[in-house]
């Protein structure tokens, strides 16, 4: 009997084996898929900022042009879903659907600064490669150290303990091109994460994280600014 219950027991092992790697199928798949298409694609052009002509040189819109009718009209609907969104997150139905999106992202955010430092020694040694561009495109210069610090931080990303070195490479950058940046302190909000990210005080690791978003709101909300300094189209 009790050999039969064993086998029985390994049997139901081995089903549950497989159907976890059926489940597994789909996102493979779905994984290669986005690879396979990111590596096929031949063109790609992509910017936050510029919706319409903008030249800081120029006088900015008058005031009346910018809160017309139409600005109050989105921003009160805005308002309205933003509230009946918050209101829905604080029932019952809205605290299962937060608890079941949180359970399968939570792989995610274990994984979060592995995540962040693949991309961003990615994004530096693309930067690296190209042999001109320091940070962002509208900033370009040659010379043998920009190169090296754009170098060495995708380099630093591979050990905790040099992240403090890559993190201070970023804000190094960040600062020589600094007139051509403000639009951009997300980068700084990169420095500092990765700065920090040694630490072993949670309250500044709770910090980085905040203040990485921070910095990406701030970089976002600049399109809202240039609205306020750029002409009609014509």
């Amino acid at each position: 009997m009790r050999t039969g219950y064993g086998a029985m027991r390994e049997c139901q092992g081995t089903t549950c084996d497989l159907a976890r790697v059926g489940l597994r199928k789909p996102a493979l798949f779905a994984g290669c898929l986005i690879v396979g298409l990111a590596l096929t694609s031949t063109a790609a052009s992509a910017h936050v900022k510029w919706f319409v002509n903008c030249n800081v040189s120029d006088d900015p819109l008058p005031i009346q042009a910018v809160f017309t009718p139409t600005f109050f009209l989105f921003f009160t609907l805005f308002l309205m879903l933003l509230y009946l969104g918050c209101a829905a997150e604080r029932t019952v139905l809205g605290a299962s659907i937060s608890q079941l999106v949180d359970g399968h992202a939570a792989p995610l955010h274990r994984r979060a600064d592995d995540l962040l430092r693949s991309a961003a020694a990615v994004s530096f040694a693309l930067l690296w490669a190209d042999g001109q561009l320091i940070i962002t495109p509208e900033l370009k210069a040659s010379s043998v150290w920009l190169s090296a610090v754009q170098l060495l931080i995708p380099m630093y990303m591979f050990t905790r303990a040099t992240l403090p070195a890559a993190g201070a490479g970023i804000i190094l950058l960040y600062g020589y091109g600094v007139a051509h940046m403000l639009d951009y302190p997300v980068f700084v909000g990169l420095g500092v994460f990765f700065a920090l990210s040694v630490s072993q005080n949670t309250k500044l690791l709770a910090f980085r994280c905040d203040f990485l978003r921070w910095t990406v709101a701030c970089s976002l909300l600049w399109p809202s600014i240039e609205k306020f300094v750029s002409r009609r189209l014509r």
